[in-house]
């Protein structure tokens, strides 16, 4: 059993190693130090966080969904301190407007950033529009490498990118978690159960294993 740091529902959790382990709050950011967590200094007051990923210790984004102005914002901790990636997100409207729920990368210059039908990617020093198929809200992002993406979203809205190009696979179904081991073992989760498996051209349904909400999924080659 983990102590949790918080009496406060915790909402996000993401690590790239035992060692560098991150979990979040609507408004405070903790990180694993040897057996203990430690609260992140927040000099910016950072709140309603949305999405949270790290690449290495030197290397974490978090993103706001409603800042003190209202509008979506980046936070980068840089191993030292955060820093207010805000401009990144200039000229892009269409992600201002809706919240950023969902980051994923490989390393630290190969991230993406999901909202409302779009998508950024992040290579390290410039953010590139990636137009995703449409969806009220993209909330989880899993893949193997930055060119083999799959992306769920609200009612069933399911995306597959390959480096180039979006492909739509809607599962038609709510779901709430996504992940894969390549372009043909593809695992989703949801209400009441469901579990979807996909070989990359449809979806087929996994009966029988419980009746309970899935909120989380990981799939690793056999």
């Amino acid at each position: 059993k983990v102590t949790s740091p918080t009496t406060s529902a915790l909402k996000k959790v993401h690590g790239s190693s035992a060692s560098n382990v991150w979990l979040a709050s609507d408004e405070q950011v903790f990180r694993l130090s040897g057996s203990t967590w430690q609260p992140v200094s927040d000099p910016h007051a950072i709140r309603r966080i949305s999405a949270l990923w790290t690449a290495g210790p030197a290397a974490t984004w978090v993103a706001e969904s409603g800042g003190f102005d209202g509008y979506p914002r980046l936070w980068f901790w840089n191993g030292t301190s955060w820093s207010d990636r805000l401009d990144r997100l200039v000229g892009y409207p269409d992600i201002w407007a809706g919240d950023l729920r969902t980051i994923w990368g490989t390393d630290e210059n190969n991230v993406l950033f999901g909202s409302g039908g779009s998508f950024l990617y992040w290579n390290g020093s410039t953010l590139t529009k990636l137009d995703g198929p449409a969806a009220a809200s993209w909330y989880q992002c899993h893949g193997t490498s930055i060119s083999n993406v799959w992306c769920a979203g609200e009612l069933g809205a399911v995306a597959h990118w390959n480096g180039s190009l979006w492909r739509n696979i809607s599962a038609n179904q709510a779901i709430n978690a996504i992940s894969g081991s390549s372009s043909y073992d593809v695992w989703s989760v949801g209400d009441r159960g469901l579990i979807l498996h996909s070989n990359g051209t449809g979806w087929t349904a996994i009966y029988g294993v419980t009746n309970k909400r899935l909120n989380a999924v990981w799939a690793a080659n056999s």
